[in-house]
């Protein structure tokens, strides 16, 4: 993984200069540097080769390219120091790309050259280079477009010294004249690639050469690649104070493909009158009124990204000996026998907010569940966990979770402030640190896009034709970011897209979350791909994805299955199967199956049952 900046590094030394290819209308010049050979962390595989096939594609569009390869310190700063003398000389397109590692130390980005050896916090600004000094050297010439490529949101590559950062890089706004993309979104890792380049740079080569494109087509193109390429994984992004035009490669296609992407003038007005607001609600209406239209997808960003969250102080979990159940020491469970038992509702009801977060995830804490989010690992201690799995609750506990969610729900858990974990559960032995946790995306997200025949919600949820797409989308995108390994919220995300009509979204958001085992989105791969929404039709993915989700216990997943012999999808009818699924599906809880499957014991021609 490419771990802590997002930008592109190539080589070690002058590796030359690349003329341009052919003339343009405005002069070019470009920066290309891209890190591989690290001497004190480990190598990376791709920037070198990341950083000579942008080289190569920017040289041909006219470009003069100067690139470095595996730099140092000193030879980093003599590039900058070059190609600012250049900017200054020409009133000159300026274009810097990196590929490599770079670190974020106090919300600042770094690029590390390969002889850094960084042993403190303290040392990133000794060691590596500010990005600031390139965007500054870029912007003092006034020259008039600036683009700043960064394709290094790698893992940490000093993970003991540089601890405040977080992997992947700080957000930054673009300084004035300047197009600043990133290879994924903020705070995020990016992928080094295992296929001779970088997800995001390949696809960016690639875009950069359709004639005609602007430059945020270029890079929305290069967007919906990488999203594709991942399975939704990575999401590149951008911020620009761009007020011209500018095209990587001219072309008579450029006033057709804006006019069939960007759609009305009516839709552009709308779009620049709002693009720079920072109250949600500009977006959610741009959304409302162009659910497909051409900034759609970042429409939603910026909605995910000025929702505000609720924030509250989370005291340490308190531990009492009891059971030997390790929370942060020896445990007395608030529920112990939520292990053997079926609850009732009257069992969780006398439980507050916090008894009945602990309540739940203890449940996954017996089978040495790994948590990721803050609260939880201040409450749990990971030592000797050993599965990120969220199926390992046997079918007693999956029986509670659902009562105990419900409890929440009704008492809305998510949305208002717990009281104190400290007053609810016994007194505080191994006190730590209270974090400042949002808990409102979450339980949005449930209200807002949950699916009532979802086995990991709590039974209750949301009809698909009543579901509000732009709110939806807003809060499970926000909550996907905070638990990204959240099965639930994915689906939902994904369910919120799929009532947006925006396929290619939802497809992705679902294969996430059929990555993280979700049935559920097993299902709406399925209907996806019966349906051909977004996607050629496929009768065999169909089957496939109604199978996997039948075998994973699914009652609508069974039932869905069922349907595929009941109406001989991809193939003939199969009476017999089928009532052997609706049975299963009955078995498990579906309400309408067991009904389905005596009407087809009584005539043995397909019911013309559909799974949606």
């Amino acid at each position: 993984m490419r771990a802590i900046l997002c930008m592109l590094l190539v080589g070690f030394g002058w590796a030359g200069f690349y003329p341009s290819a052919h003339a343009q209308s405005e002069k070019r010049i470009a920066l290309v540097i891209g890190n591989s050979a690290y001497q004190h962390t480990g190598k990376l595989a791709n920037p070198a080769r990341d950083a000579q096939l942008i080289a190569t594609t920017l040289a041909g569009l006219g470009f003069t390219v100067q690139t470095i390869l595996d730099a140092d310190q000193n030879t980093l700063k003599r590039g900058l120091l070059e190609f600012g003398r250049k900017l200054r000389d020409n009133d000159a397109v300026g274009l810097f790309y990196y590929a490599g590692h770079g670190i974020q130390v106090g919300n600042r980005n770094y690029i590390v050259p390969v002889s850094a050896n960084i042993q403190d916090e303290t040392e990133a600004g000794i060691e590596s280079i500010s990005l600031d000094e390139f965007t500054a050297t870029m912007e003092r010439p006034g020259n008039p477009v600036n683009i700043i490529i960064l394709d290094a949101c790698r893992n940490n590559p000093f993970p003991r010294a540089v601890r405040s950062g977080g992997g992947g890089l700080a957000r930054s706004d673009a300084p004035r004249g300047t197009y600043l993309a990133y290879a994924t979104s903020p705070g995020m890792v990016a992928s080094d690639g295992t296929a001779g380049n970088s997800p995001y740079t390949a696809a960016l080569a690639r875009a950069m050469q359709i004639p005609g494109l602007s430059i945020e087509e270029v890079f929305k193109q290069t967007r919906r690649d990488v999203l594709t390429d991942t399975k939704g994984a990575q999401t590149p992004w951008e911020s620009s104070s761009i007020t011209g035009n500018f095209a990587f490669k001219s072309g008579p296609a450029a006033a057709p493909a804006l006019s069939a992407t960007v759609g009305s003038s009516v839709e552009m007005t709308f779009w620049a009158s709002i693009k720079d607001a920072t109250n949600p609600a500009a977006f959610e209406a741009y959304l409302a009124q162009f659910p497909q239209g051409a900034f759609a997808s970042l429409a939603r960003i910026k909605v995910a990204e000025l929702t505000p969250k609720q924030v509250v102080a989370v005291a340490a979990a308190p531990v009492t000996p009891g059971s030997g159940i390790v929370v942060r020491g020896p445990h007395r469970p608030v529920l112990a026998q939520s292990a053997s038992v079926e609850l009732s509702d009257s069992d969780v009801a006398g439980l507050n907010c916090d008894q009945l977060w602990v309540a739940r995830n203890e449940m996954f804490h017996r089978h040495g569940y790994c948590f990721e989010t803050p609260r939880a690992q201040a409450l749990f201690s990971n030592v000797g966990c050993k599965t990120t799995r969220q199926d390992v609750l046997t079918a007693t506990e999956r029986t509670n979770f659902r009562t105990i969610r419900a409890s929440e729900i009704r008492k809305r858990c998510d949305v208002a402030a717990p009281t104190e974990v400290a007053a609810a559960l016994p007194r505080v032995v191994t006190p730590a640190t209270p974090r400042a946790l949002p808990l409102q995306a979450g339980g949005d997200c449930d209200r807002l896009a949950g699916a009532s025949w979802d086995d990991d919600g709590d039974g209750r949820g949301v009809e698909f034709s009543v579901l509000e797409a732009g709110r939806a989308v807003a809060a499970c995108a926000a909550a996907s970011r905070e638990e990204p390994t959240q099965r639930r919220y994915v689906f939902q995300l994904g369910r919120a897209y799929d009532k947006a009509r925006d396929y290619a979204a939802a497809r992705v958001a679902y294969q996430k979350a059929v990555s993280l085992g979700s049935a559920a989105a097993m299902v709406n791969l399925g209907i996806l791909y019966e349906k051909g929404q977004g996607v050629a039709v496929s009768t065999q993915e169909a089957r496939g994805y109604y199978e996997k989700a039948a075998r994973a216990g699914s009652r609508i997943g069974a039932f869905c299955y069922a349907t595929v012999f009941d109406n001989g999808i991809g193939g003939a009818p199969e009476p017999a199967k089928a009532i052997e699924w609706y049975t299963r599906a009955a078995e498990l809880g579906h309400t309408t199956a067991a009904t389905i499957a005596g009407r087809l014991r009584s005539r043995t021609q397909p019911t013309g049952t559909k799974c949606d």
